[in-house]
């Protein structure tokens, strides 16, 4: 079985409906005690910044078999804590303001740059298998 192959993208696919689905119930049971759009902020923004970027990594730096669902969660907590604090903390020193704005283009330059390593490493994945 192929390391990236149809089935791997199907599992990730349906561990983002999965995903999705909890986190929409989450921010609809936070909408008790917040505004709606306050709690959707929250939630999404949370695991766009305490989740996406580890979990981005792991995929990044381990192969699918290396690592179990729980193994890759806390690699990706733990990844993401210190990869966003550590950035965030650089740049507030070089003079960067520290907002919102500021927070969701770091962290979306690290998701691209993740992304960009994924896609480079499945390239070598099929080339390899190829030959």
């Amino acid at each position: 079985m192929p390391i990236y192959g149809y089935k791997g993208t199907m599992k990730i696919v349906e561990n983002l409906k999965i995903t999705v689905a909890t986190l929409v119930v989450l921010a609809i049971i936070l909408m008790v005690w917040m505004p709606p759009l306050g709690s959707l902020r929250l939630v999404f923004g949370g695991f766009y910044v305490i989740i996406v970027p580890g979990l981005l990594m792991t995929y990044a730096f381990f192969k699918n078999e290396e690592l179990n669902f729980v193994e890759r969660l806390h690699f990706a907590l733990a990844l993401s804590i210190v990869k966003v604090s550590l950035l965030i903390f650089n740049l507030g020193r070089i003079g960067m303001w520290i907002n919102a704005i500021n927070i969701l283009g770091v962290v979306t330059l690290v998701n691209g740059a993740a992304l960009l390593i994924i896609l480079w490493r499945n390239r070598l994945m099929i080339k390899r298998q190829r030959t």
